[in-house]
């Protein structure tokens, strides 16, 4: 089931915006916490974002790995922009990065589970 080009980059800017949104979201106003710190974060923004990403690979079946990587990788490079930005480079950034990456893997599992519930649906 091919997408046209500007579907595609709906879904991928759809996907960046979860892992965004699921962030922010989970900071309160005035904290200088990072939102994994939070229970927020654990108990409502992350299973968000990987139920997104299953909904994401069913929207977008051709991609879906691919869909669920970037909502992880929004995520992170949000993160570390925004640290940048008010405290500079973070000394644990390599440990950061990592972290990231291995937040990322559920949210392409969902996908590509999704994107195999689209394909078969799409028979």
């Amino acid at each position: 089931m091919p997408t046209s080009r500007p579907i595609r980059l709906a879904l991928s800017v759809a996907a960046v915006l979860i892992g965004i949104v699921a962030w922010e979201a989970a900071i309160p106003a005035g904290t200088r916490k990072e939102a994994w710190d939070l229970p927020v974060y654990w108990q409502i923004a992350y299973p968000v974002m990987v139920a997104g990403s299953f909904v994401l690979g069913i929207l977008g079946p051709a991609h879906p790995v691919r869909l669920g990587l970037l909502v992880g990788l929004g995520q992170g490079v949000w993160s570390l922009i925004v640290t940048a930005l008010q405290k500079g480079i973070p000394n644990l950034l390599p440990l950061g990065l990592i972290m990231f990456a291995i937040l990322s893997l559920p949210c392409i599992a969902a996908a590509w589970v999704g994107g195999w519930l689209g394909r078969r649906i799409g028979r």
